[in-house]
């Protein structure tokens, strides 16, 4: 398991943020598409610091600080294999899972796929979770296309194929009954500015949940830029409650 472990810190690169005092708890952060060098960095310091958990930052094949080629589907498995060994190599108490855009998608698929009895709770940051349809995907495909391409190495095809992919397999909305019947905690933070990620998209996503969520709104863009303390400050309550 430890050359497994090896073998996904290879592919993903990790930053990892450990709290002065030794942790029984661990943070997996899953960042969004695509993703600029020290994205998300104040929230893993800032959890690292002051709720004294160690924070485990990766950034997926072909983004970040990472190298090789970017897949959508690949993200996703590699998200679920790594947490599976660090899981099974770190011997954490708990663990909890944050999730921003694209991350977030990720992190409700190893809800799916892992055993989630020591998850403590998972916390989704304007999580990517609805996918339209007919010309409405083909045109959000081009444009995510068209402002990518420096991250996405492959045709524009490739991506429409690995976008439908996706959507077969591995969208929320084909096993929210796994989602339902998860025992920890799954709280939502919705950037109320948000272009990207609609606001309204995020609340059909929280109603299918069936109140297994909690749902709040900050005043921000998608990317969280601005009120970044009020941020902190929720993140703090709510990871501090969980």
């Amino acid at each position: 398991m430890k050359q497994e472990l090896q073998f996904f810190e290879n592919i993903i690169y990790n930053e990892k943020y450990f709290s002065a005092e030794k942790s029984e708890e661990a943070v997996l952060m899953l960042h969004g598409y695509p993703s600029p060098e020290g994205k998300n960095e104040y929230i893993a310091e800032f959890i690292s610091s002051y709720l004294k958990k160690d924070v485990f930052l990766i950034h997926y094949a072909g983004l970040g600080k990472s190298n090789l080629n970017f897949s959508f589907p690949k993200s996703i498995e590699d998200s679920i294999n790594y947490f599976n060994c660090l899981n099974e190599i770190k011997k954490y108490k708990s663990f909890y899972l944050i999730g921003h855009s694209w991350g977030g998608l990720i992190a409700l698929n190893i809800i799916k796929h892992v055993n989630t009895n020591n998850i403590k709770s998972v916390l989704l940051l304007s999580p990517y979770t609805y996918f339209p349809s007919g010309c409405d995907l083909n045109q959000l495909i081009q444009l995510v296309y068209n402002e990518s391409k420096e991250f996405f190495r492959g045709s524009y095809a490739e991506m429409a194929n690995q976008v439908q992919e996706i959507i077969l397999h591995y969208q929320p909305q084909l096993f929210l009954d796994k989602l339902k019947s998860f025992t920890g905690v799954i709280n939502i933070i919705q950037a109320a500015n948000d272009i990207e990620v609609l606001p309204s998209n995020t609340k059909l996503f929280f109603d299918s949940l069936s109140n297994r969520a909690s749902y709040f709104e900050i005043n921000c863009d998608h990317g969280f830029n601005q009120n970044r303390e009020d941020l902190l400050l929720l993140i703090h309550d709510l990871l501090g409650k969980s």
